[in-house]
């Protein structure tokens, strides 16, 4: 089995890692007139720096920006359905799937593109001696085998044991070609994929440049060149929102993602944009052996004394909703409301009680340190973790704020284990993944990060993995409900993320801009 430690958190814990190539919807304004540019630039702003290396197997942080060089087998579109990529079909089952090539396809360097090709990709990243860090966060936490076919150009998925969202997810694989396979060095500088762009530069700290492809004839539904499609591609880091707000007001870039305030200020301004749902606030409680929270009445007191309605709007800056369930994507893979009576009412008499029957009392005060995003949910993430202090605080508890910027928060809650309650955001776009974070063995040996011990969840999660696709949805509404209701992880808000363009259209493809559908105006 891959371990993959703190890597399955990035995806979870980051933002921008965890948004690469999944599948949701969006909704925005059109606006962004003008002719057809030709032979133009394409400027996105990008919130975080890749670093040296633009290998997206050892590399996670380029996980949001490796469809540009790499394609995978299908994508998932506006409205969540599977539309074809390299693979022209696909069936599947909850014990695998096979996907049947295009014919035609070619790597970067000129040289086919086989069946056994793709099978060696997905095979490669299971591999500890390939280093890969991937196993688990792009791919299932399920091992699988990959074998291909060449004379039919197909490939067969084996999973080791029942997976629901095989198409779905491992269908979004960003697939290496063989020279890359063979040599992984040269994809620290280089792009040796199939996609619609190829890797010039990579400039830590400042830019990632990538020229189109000549003679790119494929992705979602046989989309690619067309009247404003860019030749060149730069993805500009810039990690500060109000500078990106202000580099897409001005021109400097044509596309950037805002969320709370400055969202509200360039909205104003009419341009195109494309937008999701995303969770933007989870209250996840610790409940590894020795700590309070471990005892679920504690955990349920805590809820009861909170008003989930108010700290929705302020952790939101007023912009956002009640969550519905885990899950990113508009709509979600899986739309359901696991929310809906799995959450104690308020009840601060009651929760009062619960803390006594356990021991709290005022002459024995419960104490717990809250930790929070601060550099993702930004001052109206401060606003929210003071209003539940300020809410606990009535009922007699002691908070300790401590806030984290992304890298404290890892190894907050994957090493040193020293919190009791997490305020930010985890972005799961599949329920099968579920498991990977609520389930098994604690960090080191295992991703279950708050140690959660739910027999019930586990029972339900295995039956639904037992389904393939959305007919597995009602299954996975129980099991999340189960950790829901007993309040091992709970989401409360939702807040819109918006991707806005100036002098460019775009569609996305799941939380990311497709690059197949850039389009430049002026």
């Amino acid at each position: 089995m891959v371990k993959r430690g703190r890597r399955a958190a990035l995806a979870a814990v980051v933002g921008a890692v965890a948004v690469a190539a999944v599948g949701c919807g969006s909704s925005g304004s059109s606006s962004s007139g003008g002719d057809p540019v030709e032979g133009g630039t394409f400027t996105a702003a990008i919130p975080f720096d890749p670093g040296a290396s633009f290998d997206p197997y050892r590399n996670l942080k380029v996980a949001p920006i490796a469809s540009y060089a790499y394609d995978s087998l299908v994508k998932l579109d506006g409205r969540g359905g599977v539309v074809p990529n390299l693979a022209k079909s696909w069936s599947s089952s909850a014990r695998g799937a096979t996907f049947a090539l295009r014919s035609g396809i070619t790597c970067s360097d000129g040289t086919p593109l086989k069946a056994s090709g793709v099978a060696a990709a997905l095979n490669s990243v299971l591999d500890p001696k390939s280093k890969a860090t991937v196993f688990g966060v792009l791919t299932p936490s399920i091992p699988y085998t990959a074998t291909a076919d060449d004379a039919r150009g197909t490939v067969k998925v084996t999973m080791a044991s029942p997976f629901s969202f095989t198409v779905e997810q491992l269908g979004q694989f960003p697939i290496v070609c063989p020279r890359g396979l063979a040599d992984p060095e040269l994809l620290a500088k280089r792009s040796l994929g199939t996609g619609p762009f190829v890797l010039d530069e990579i400039a830590p700290g400042d830019r990632i440049s990538l020229s189109a492809r000549r003679g790119y004839a494929w992705g979602p539904e046989g989309r690619n060149a067309g009247a404003g499609a860019p030749s060149r591609v730069v993805l500009r880091i810039v990690p500060n929102p109000t500078t990106a707000a202000n580099l897409l007001a001005s021109g400097e870039v044509n596309a950037a993602e805002l969320a709370g305030p400055d969202r509200e200020r360039v909205e104003a301004s009419d341009l195109f944009s494309r937008q999701y749902e995303a969770p933007f606030g989870l209250l996840t409680f610790n409940q590894l052996d020795g700590r309070p929270l471990r005892d679920r009445s504690v955990r349920t007191a805590l809820l009861q004394a909170l008003d989930l309605d108010r700290l929705a709007q302020v952790g939101t800056s007023g912009i956002g909703a009640r969550a519905k369930s885990l899950l990113t994507g508009s709509p979600p893979v899986c739309a359901y409301d696991s929310v809906r009576g799995n959450v104690p009412t308020s009840d601060r008499q009651a929760a009062r009680d619960a803390l006594a029957r356990a021991g709290w009392t005022d002459s024995r005060p419960l104490r717990v340190g809250l930790h929070y995003q601060t550099d993702i949910l930004g001052p109206a993430g401060a606003a929210a973790v003071e209003l539940i202090a300020e809410q606990w605080k009535q009922l007699g508890v002691e908070t300790k704020l401590v806030p984290e910027d992304i890298n404290a928060s890892l190894n907050t809650l994957y090493v040193t284990h020293d919190w009791d309650v997490y305020w930010g955001e985890q972005k799961i776009v599949f329920p099968s993944d579920l498991p990977t974070y609520f389930s098994g063995p604690a960090p080191p040996r295992g991703n279950n990060y708050p140690g959660v011990s739910n027999p019930a969840f586990d029972r339900l999660a295995a039956a639904a993995q037992g389904t393939a696709g959305a007919k597995s949805c009602p299954a996975w509404e129980q099991a999340e409900g189960s950790l829901i209701g007993q309040a091992n992880i709970v989401p409360v808000a939702t807040s819109p993320t918006t991707v806005f363009g100036n002098g460019a259209r775009f569609e996305l493809q799941g939380l990311t801009i497709a690059p197949t559908t850039i389009r430049l105006f002026g």
